[in-house]
């Protein structure tokens, strides 16, 4: 069974396309997250950050609210899948990443892209991860 996760203090996905979580069979899916919003680029509350590692923090931090409201935290991340508009950014999304995820004994799989295009002008860095989580929020049986 798998269950859509719908944090707050992240705006909605368009309806039927997208959520930012899925739990299923012990996981945590998390969508591609950045900086972005409904109403343009946003960084938290104010103005898109210009510099690829602010972004990264961004990301981060929206993966830990759905992988929060999931049931469990970063330390949980399994595998982390990073696109870069450019690799030049590189050593700045690690430091970010470095401030998340430094401290976990067994660091989380991943994967870095570069040369990738956004939803929106403007946006340097997406981060999709996968958590494994034993006690995430079950889905509800079927009737």
């Amino acid at each position: 069974m798998k269950k859509a996760i719908a944090p707050s203090g992240l705006p909605a996905p368009p309806a039927g396309l997208f959520s930012h979580g899925v739990t299923c069979n012990g996981f945590v899916f998390v969508s591609g997250m950045h900086a972005g919003g409904p109403h343009g680029i946003t960084g938290a509350e104010h103005a898109m950050p210009p510099d690829a590692e602010t972004q990264a923090d961004e990301a981060f931090r929206r993966i830990g609210l759905v992988l929060a409201a999931a049931g469990c935290g970063v330390e949980n991340i399994v595998s982390l899948t990073i696109h870069l508009a450019s690799m030049d950014d590189r050593e700045a999304v690690g430091r970010s990443r470095r401030r998340w995820l430094g401290g976990l004994a067994v660091p989380p799989a991943a994967t870095l892209v570069g040369g990738a295009t956004f939803v929106q002008d403007g946006l340097l860095v997406e981060i999709s991860a996968i958590a494994c989580c034993p006690t995430a929020v079950p889905a509800p049986p079927e009737a």
